[in-house]
């Protein structure tokens, strides 16, 4: 069964349902549908990137970048020490290269500057709302 105390509370906000209704619905949908066991489906980095590239186009052209940066440099470190403008030549069919390079850059850099590697695996210890 769902863990109901993982839904929040300002998004159920938006619905008139009372907590108990509410409950009662996720109780009916696990019977009838089966309890859904959720996945990580890649890792939390390339995530992280594969978001950026998405901003502001389709799934098709998104998709294509992230297979062109992940051609063009074979670990996230050889991002960061890529030139922006490298790294938008290899996402261009992403649209917007140089403003998502720029922003895969200053994350990576980010994530590199707090936990001394580009690794974001640390966040599976967290709980959804402290992540």
């Amino acid at each position: 069964m769902i863990d109901t105390s993982m839904i929040h509370y300002r998004f159920l906000a938006r619905w008139v349902f009372p907590m108990s209704k509410v409950k009662t619905i996720i109780s009916k949908l696990d019977e009838f549908y089966g309890v859904k066991h959720w996945k990580r489906w890649r890792e939390p980095v390339g995530e992280l990137v594969r978001t950026i590239l998405s901003q502001n186009t389709t799934d098709k052209n998104s998709l294509r970048a992230y297979a062109n940066l992940i051609d063009a440099f074979k670990t996230w470190d050889e991002i960061l020490d890529a030139d922006e403008a490298e790294i938008a030549d290899s996402i261009r069919s992403g649209g917007l290269a140089n403003i998502k390079a720029k922003k895969i850059k200053k994350s990576l850099m980010e994530i590199k500057k707090r936990e001394g590697k580009i690794d974001l695996e640390f966040l599976a210890d967290y709980k959804p709302d402290d992540a």
